[in-house]
């Protein structure tokens, strides 16, 4: 009955067992977040081991579309959908998919997937970290951009973009492009396609967004003296008009500026940002 009940989804999870709500981190599938005490107590006992917990855990939390208490056994089941990261259930959407691995470099992988509809997720970490996407909502102007310029890429169907010039190596980066059983790919070093590089240029945007995000959640939680630093950081790639869609940092943005907790200097760097980001749009 456990077994069946763990094959069908595609949603990342996270449970959270006892009064002392130690973590239990993996991908796994389930059918139900109604499951009953003992396939709830079945389905912990059968998560694969040797997964461990993102760095920061309570992102999974923070982010989470639904929480189930389940019952006697207490067992909290938190399930954060990966829209950009599954390729199941409802109407086969368009979705573009774009990596980057460059070890020495932090992170080292990435990973960017985006729906026609703009609902999306990254995923940024070790090579040997187990995988935490982090869901999104893009801009609906750089959604199109996405898919326009992929169009032009063809969907990747066929291509070459390896300039096979003696380069450095830039990280190995693949292109996807999925429509339901229809899957093409492309992977590079370098190329010299300015299709390709505009493409790459804006996931790169995207994930210097995300990157953001993740590390305004780690200093708010737990380093809120070094808060104005990554305020600045921001400031800097903003003017440098390097972040794709900073509307995405409106929420966290907007948390440092209402909560007296936080330094007045990083509250009046954070009401800069987001009075320049609202002039953008």
């Amino acid at each position: 009955m456990a077994a069946e009940f763990l094959k069908q989804t595609n949603s990342a999870v996270s449970f959270y067992v006892g009064a002392d709500a130690k973590l239990w981190s993996g991908r796994s599938l389930l059918k139900s977040a109604t499951a009953s005490p003992s396939e709830a107590a079945a389905t912990v006992k059968l998560l694969p081991w040797g997964l461990s917990a993102h760095h920061f855990p309570w992102l999974r939390l923070r982010r989470a579309g639904l929480l189930v208490l389940a019952g006697a056994v207490s067992v909290a089941v938190v399930i954060s959908a990966s829209p950009g990261f599954s390729s199941g259930g409802g109407a086969a959407q368009e979705r573009l998919i774009y990596t980057k691995i460059l070890k020495g470099s932090n992170p080292a992988y990435e990973k960017i997937a985006v729906s026609s509809s703009g609902t999306g997720a990254y995923d940024g970490r070790a090579l040997t970290d187990s995988p935490n996407p982090q869901s999104f909502k893009l801009n609906p102007l750089i959604t199109q951009k996405l898919f326009a310029l992929a169009a032009r890429l063809h969907d990747f169907q066929g291509l070459s973009l390896e300039s096979r010039k003696r380069v450095a190596d830039l990280g190995q980066k693949t292109f996807e492009y999925q429509n339901g059983s229809q899957v093409y790919r492309v992977e590079f070093n370098y190329s010299l396609n300015r299709t390709a590089q505009a493409l790459t240029d804006l996931f790169e945007s995207i994930g210097t967004v995300e990157r953001h995000i993740l590390a305004l959640d780690y200093a708010m939680r737990y380093d809120r003296l070094g808060l104005p630093r990554q305020l600045d950081l921001i400031q800097d790639d903003l003017n440098d008009h390097a972040l794709a869609d900073p509307q995405l940092m409106v929420a966290a943005l907007q948390q440092i500026i209402n909560d007296p907790r936080y330094l007045h200097l990083a509250q009046v760097r954070a009401e800069n940002i987001l009075r320049q980001i609202e002039l953008k749009n």
